[in-house]
């Protein structure tokens, strides 16, 4: 038998009452009903393809200091340097001679003169009349007290 719905008018079933799928025919739609509980976490996803590349970013400040590292291995031996050797012969640059000077002065080693204020001497304190030239260093201590007095000690001709 066939059921009407007193709202609508729709009807439904056959002609026993039952409802079957050949003639079940939906009726109009309810109100929603409240939300229900979240459900459990469901299974992680694909991971999704690689973006572009971001902007670089500004420089960071500048870290510490490290330790120092080890000793490194010694290097190889230069090449030898030119030889600085002393001239032989007399009154050359680079020659020394032992030389009195002549004055009332006293000199330091390091102290420079005019080789024209010198005169080769010997070891008891007899001059020559050789004049040195150029300019010359002092290597030990020259005393004078009085001009006439022959003070010597060993000089080197650096010019």
């Amino acid at each position: 038998m066939a059921v009407t719905l007193n709202a609508n008018g729709i009807t439904y079933g056959d002609a026993t009452g039952q409802n079957t799928s050949a003639n079940n025919i939906a009726g109009p739609t309810g109100p929603t009903g409240p939300t229900g509980a979240t459900g459990p976490r469901g299974p992680t996803g694909p991971t999704g393809s690689i973006g572009p590349t971001g902007p670089t970013g500004t420089t960071g400040p500048t870290g510490p200091t490290g330790t120092t590292g080890p000793t490194g291995p010694t290097g190889t031996i230069g090449p030898r340097g030119p030889t600085g050797g002393f001239a032989t012969s007399f009154n050359q640059v680079r020659s020394y001679g032992l030389m009195g000077q002549f004055n009332a002065s006293n000199y330091n080693p390091g102290t420079t003169i005019a080789g024209s204020q010198l005169r080769a001497i010997t070891t008891s304190g007899s001059s020559t009349t050789t004049a040195g030239s150029g300019t010359w260093r002092c290597m030990g201590y020259a005393t004078g007290s009085n001009p006439t007095e022959q003070r010597g000690t060993l000089w080197i001709r650096i010019s």
